[in-house]
């Protein structure tokens, strides 16, 4: 029975070690203050300095703007985003942002701030001149977070089974 309880209740802790940081990161959808969070998608995602990149900023509905700020890479703290094309969804607002030729390589925040009050940022990965880029990582990105979400969910649910049949076992061991 303790060898049970052990088995079970490591599973259940490995199950939520795998779970919770998946939970965590779906939980960003809203900041401490309660305030919605705006997707912010970045394409491309890599580029060298003096390359291009837009930036599109998934607001409300009811948004009415968009602020961009590039402060990260060097460049304006307040960069106006013009509504998307119909296909970005309502609410989506666009802004072109050229990388200055005297950013450094690394990964850098880009900031934007909605009418409606959310916020969200996203990523953009500034390449060291000469080197390859390499797109815009939309085939790394999505879905990881559901997936390890899933994970842990498969693997709560197989600890459980695993218990439910181990006690059986132990049960009918015991029938005369």
């Amino acid at each position: 029975m303790r060898r049970l309880l052990a088995v079970a209740a490591s599973s259940l802790v490995t199950g939520l070690l795998i779970a919770t940081p998946a939970f965590a990161a779906a939980g960003t959808a809203f900041s401490a203050a309660g305030t919605a969070t705006a997707t912010v998608t970045v394409s491309p995602e890599t580029v060298r300095p003096g390359g291009t990149t837009t930036v599109i900023a998934g607001c409300g509905t009811d948004a009415t703007g968009a602020t961009l700020s590039a402060e990260s890479i060097g460049g304006s703290s307040q960069i106006g985003m013009k509504r998307a094309p119909d296909s970005s969804g309502p609410g989506a607002y666009a802004a072109e942002v050229t990388v200055p030729d005297s950013t450094l390589p690394g990964t850098y925040q880009l900031k934007v701030w909605c009418s409606t009050g959310e916020a969200g940022t996203g990523n953009l990965v500034v390449a060291p001149n000469g080197a390859p880029t390499t797109g815009d990582g939309s085939t790394a990105s999505g879905g990881t977070q559901r997936g390890v979400a899933l994970a842990g969910v498969v693997l709560a649910v197989s600890a459980a089974a695993g218990l439910v049949l181990t006690r059986r076992r132990g049960d009918a061991r015991q029938a005369p």
